[in-house]
């Protein structure tokens, strides 16, 4: 069954890609209005900076070429992603310093949306020797001036030394939240498997059952349940949808271990009396399977 629970948990990471990439596309959205504010003279940015807002405002429409356009989902290109988001917080920081200090931590918090602890913990820790080199070229460039911390000795101490720290308190936080929701998702898979296994040890119980009762009414069980996996697959189900409808098809006759044995496994022809009695199967097959 650890397929089924697999393709839930595959689910719920194309539905991370695509909430990532609603989310770039928002981040894209204010870029571009930052630039337009700037030229009706709301901001005081140099025009120099317009690459780099442009370029990144690019960087933030990736994810939604790859996962709403491409549909890809390989978990390669989600690091690969998540490192451009990296790389890009690094260059605007880089450029705008403190002016833009929630982009450091804001590939973590994208990480976090997958749930999953290695993507939060491979983007936290690039992104700690790209907030230190961003920070020095920072400082190297004067884009924006950061007096009195012009000293190396300054700059570590009291520039990079507690952003460091701060971001690690994020890390700290986005890593608890992914590690939470993780659980919770592996918790649900287990009780996702383990109602799979009741639901067909309960459908093989009853067939069994049947196939005690005739070993006619045996095979045709099976064959029945064959013939509707072999009809769903044509139908291009998922497999998921196959074992239900295949198992649910084995069910169908179930009514008949109610139905008398000698009129089951009468040889000859029946009478109308007794194909009566067989018809009922239909009424106890429904009595049996209502509630479940």
């Amino acid at each position: 069954m650890n397929t089924f629970s697999d393709k839930m948990i595959t689910d719920y990471e194309e539905k991370a890609n695509l909430t990532m990439a609603l989310i770039c596309r928002a981040m894209m959205i204010f870029m571009i209005l930052v630039i337009a504010l700037n030229l009706l003279g709301v901001f005081i940015i140099e025009a120099a900076i317009y690459p780099v807002l442009i370029f990144s405002a690019v960087i933030m429409f990736i994810p939604t070429i790859l996962y709403n356009f491409l549909h890809v989902k390989s978990i390669a290109v989600r690091y690969v992603v998540l490192t451009l988001f990296v790389l890009m917080a690094g260059m605007l920081y880089t450029i705008l310093s403190y002016h833009v200090i929630m982009m450091l931590v804001f590939p973590v918090v994208l990480s976090c949306l997958y749930c999953d602890m290695k993507s939060v913990i491979y983007t936290a820790s690039l992104g700690v020797p790209v907030l230190i080199i961003s920070h020095l070229l920072s400082s190297a460039l004067s884009v924006v001036p950061d007096e009195p911390l012009v000293e190396i000795k300054h700059i570590v101490a009291y520039g990079i030394i507690p952003r460091l720290i701060e971001y690690l308190g994020f890390v700290i936080i986005c890593c608890s939240m992914a590690k939470k929701i993780q659980q919770l998702i592996d918790g649900l898979a287990d009780k996702n498997d383990e109602l799979y296994t009741e639901q067909e040890t309960i459908v093989t119980s009853l067939a069994e059952m049947i196939e005690v009762q005739s070993n006619e009414t045996g095979r045709h069980v099976k064959r029945v349940s064959e013939y509707t996996k072999i009809l769903c697959a044509a139908l291009d189900m998922s497999d998921e949808e196959i074992w239900k409808v295949s198992n649910a098809a084995a069910l169908h006759d179930v009514g008949k271990i109610m139905v008398p044995q000698d009129i089951i496994n009468k040889p000859g022809r029946l009478t109308d009396e007794e194909f009566e009695v067989v018809k009922t199967h239909v009424q106890y097959g429904k009595k049996l399977l209502e509630k479940s």
